[in-house]
């Protein structure tokens, strides 16, 4: 079908003539979307904005002239994205986090501080790797009295001693010998 005949139905609100144009440019739309980012604007945003260039594209294209109607819309869509990116470009500034943030006394920087310390915690990790490590290179017997002794809550170790059948103070010794051996491996 002639495209002029097309331009000519859309223009008397012929919707199937309209959509008929909107399908044939939309692999062109497609394609300028894709080149195109724009901050805050997702790609289905962007597609709008192209079929929203053919129509307005439909209704200033004059028909009395001699002129391709591809070519004319195919530009109106490019400038149309062209004219985004440049009134972003306009607006876009730098953020300093040290500015003061809206609608509060604090700077910026201050509202994001974490209390969370990711090298304190990578620290904590590795040194409970190595003494897990540690505790496997031990004997069984000593592995299980010091996870009796240190998984349990205050008094563990009168505990252990009482369960065992062996004097408390013999198993504080071998705590403190154990503690040590444990030390000297990390």
């Amino acid at each position: 079908m002639d495209i002029q005949k097309t331009v000519k139905r859309a223009k008397e609100n012929d919707e199937d003539a309209i959509e008929s144009l909107l399908n044939k440019f939309y692999p062109f739309i497609l394609k300028q979307a894709s080149k195109v980012y724009l901050s805050g604007y997702s790609m289905e945003d962007l597609i709008q904005i192209g079929y929203l260039s053919i129509l307005k594209s439909i209704y200033k294209y004059d028909l009395n002239k001699n002129t391709n109607f591809v070519s004319y819309v195919t530009n109106a869509i490019r400038n149309n994205y062209y004219y985004l990116i440049r009134k972003q470009a306009r607006n876009n500034e730098i953020i300093s986090l040290n500015e003061e943030a809206p609608k509060s006394t604090n700077e910026i920087i201050e509202l994001l501080e974490a209390d969370i310390d990711i090298e304190e915690d990578i620290l904590k990790l590795d040194e409970i790797d190595r003494l897990k490590q540690a505790l496997n290179k031990i004997s069984k017997e000593d592995r299980d009295f010091i996870l009796y002794v240190f998984s349990k809550n205050r008094g563990a170790l009168k505990e252990y001693s009482k369960e065992k059948g062996i004097n408390y103070n013999t198993c504080k010794a071998k705590k403190k010998k154990l503690l040590k051996k444990l030390r000297d491996m990390l």
